[in-house]
This record gives C-alpha cells, sequence and structure tokens, in this order.
C-alpha cells in the first residue's frame, strides 16, 4: 500500500472487514501513535494523521478569538435588544431578494397591503 502525499500514517497490520465490507488496518503515526483506520479514508487522503497534524496546526496559527474576547463580546450585546426585533422582512421588489430590504412592524405591514405606506427609505 502506497503512503498517501502528506500523510504520517505507516500501515502496520490488517485489523478486519466490518458488515459493509470496508477494510480496516491499524497505521502508526510519525509521532509515535498508534490508530485504527478505515483503509479507503487512509487511501484517499481523508485521514492523514492521528490527531497530530491538527494539533499542530491549531498551534501555528493563534485562535480568533481568546476565551476574553469571547466574554467581552458577550458583554457588549447583553441589554441591548435588536433593533429589528419582532420585525417581519419584507423586500421592496417580491421576486429579487437582493434588491432594497425592510423590517416593518405588524401594524406597519397592514398598512402596505392597505396601500396607505408605499414609499421606501
Amino acid at each position: 500500500m502506497t503512503r498517501p502525499e502528506g500523510s504520517r500514517l505507516t500501515p502496520i497490520r490488517f485489523l478486519y472487514r466490518d458488515r459493509s465490507s470496508h477494510a480496516y488496518w491499524l497505521y502508526k503515526c510519525d509521532c509515535g501513535n498508534e490508530k485504527k483506520v478505515r483503509e479507503s479514508h487512509y487511501k484517499h487522503g481523508e485521514i492523514r494523521s492521528c490527531g497530530c497534524l491538527l494539533k499542530e496546526a491549531q498551534e501555528s496559527f493563534p485562535a480568533r478569538l481568546t476565551p476574553e474576547m469571547r466574554r467581552k463580546a458577550g458583554e457588549k450585546s447583553k441589554g441591548r435588544p435588536s433593533p429589528n426585533r419582532g420585525k417581519i422582512l419584507i423586500y421592496e421588489f417580491q421576486n429579487r431578494p437582493d434588491g432594497r430590504k425592510r423590517y416593518v412592524t405588524k401594524e406597519e405591514l397592514e398598512e402596505i397591503w392597505r396601500g396607505r405606506i408605499v414609499e421606501w427609505d
């Protein structure tokens, strides 16, 4: 079995076939861990390591939102309701959602249906 490009896994031995005839192998990662992987996932490059590759990638890129930043973001939004809460979204042209939008209350929507409100901001 040839090793896919970028893979850190090396096949050790065949384990078994499941009811659907999928073959499972035991692989050894370059970091030393062993992992049971379905053969087709290995061949197609869907699994490239025991999980160490993901950990290294996460360590090399800093998290965009640290726990402190998430906490501060939550504090900012608390106590301030959305300006469009409880309103209905309507479009200027029914079949063109890329057009202008307007949020209206139920009362304003009734006025629009009656033809009393027709202007768009």
